[in-house]
């Protein structure tokens, strides 16, 4: 029952950290190591990693 109440508060966690990305891409805060642009869109995430892709130059990209 502890393992499935962990993965539980796993993906929540992640949902929420999902949710603050997509604050930030929505807020201009993610900017591209490539072209600088503000303009990204949330490809999800990869451990503590989120995934984002810049719709200028197509560059994927993480933030911590």
């Amino acid at each position: 029952m502890d393992k499935k109440q962990d993965i539980i508060s796993a993906l929540d966690e992640t949902l929420e950290a999902l949710d603050r990305l997509n604050e930030q891409v929505k807020a201009g805060l993610a900017t591209c190591p490539v072209c600088g642009s503000h303009a990204a869109d949330p490809m999800g995430t990869l451990g503590r990693e989120y995934w984002l892709r810049c719709r200028d130059c197509g560059m994927d990209y993480r933030q911590l």
